[in-house]
């Protein structure tokens, strides 16, 4: 946690460094748009019992962001891909098994709430939706498992207008409720961080 902690504070940093530029006043009272369209990639940390049968790993996102005007309140969906190396040890008992990947991707509909306007704008997110976890094995001839389950989300960002720029960094935290058979747990837990830019 030491080191996801590292992470999404010198991202929040960053940003906070670029935002805190002077920008002309036009610039600053410019309305944002009402559809905006998000892409990024990062890391993406196991948690609880998923540590115990997957490495940390990478992932990539795009969105969709309805804002709804004078609401400090967003509309999104979201779809994300994450990729992970599995922990052999944890397969052990599948015979002849040399490695493998983990991956998981989902579809999430979110509500994004910002705490405060401007060129510096943190905000908090809350969503549901489908995620589909998939882990295949090397050098063995066991079929890949492939399950579809249901899952929440929840996280933090920072969104960032640099001039006619916009970047974003955001941590979630997704729950996904899956049979006990994949990962020892009746959930699977997942920490990604991205970064990204808004356009």
């Amino acid at each position: 946690m030491r080191v996801l902690g590292s992470l999404l504070a010198s991202s929040l940093a960053t940003l906070l460094a670029l935002a805190s530029r002077p920008l002309p006043a036009a610039a600053e009272d410019t309305p944002g748009r009402v559809v905006s369209f998000g892409i990024g990639g990062g890391v993406s940390v196991p948690m609880g019992d998923a540590k115990d049968a997957y490495k940390t790993g990478f992932n990539g996102q795009a969105y969709v962001r309805l804002d709804l005007g004078a609401i400090p309140l967003a509309l999104r969906g979201d779809f994300t891909y994450q990729s992970f190396d599995v922990h052999l040890a944890h397969f052990a008992n599948v015979i002849g098994a040399t490695g493998g990947t983990g991956t998981l991707l989902a579809g999430v509909a979110s509500t994004q709430v910002y705490l405060l306007r401007g060129n510096l704008r943190p905000y908090v997110l809350a969503g549901l939706g489908a995620y589909t976890l998939k882990t295949e094995l090397d050098g063995t001839t066991v079929p890949s498992a492939s399950e579809t389950h249901f899952g929440i989300d929840g996280g933090v960002g920072l969104l960032a207008t640099i001039g006619l720029l916009s970047l974003y960094a955001e941590g979630h935290v997704d729950n996904v409720y899956t049979d006990r058979h994949l990962t020892q747990s009746n959930a699977f837990q997942i920490v990604p961080v991205t970064l990204g830019i808004v356009f």
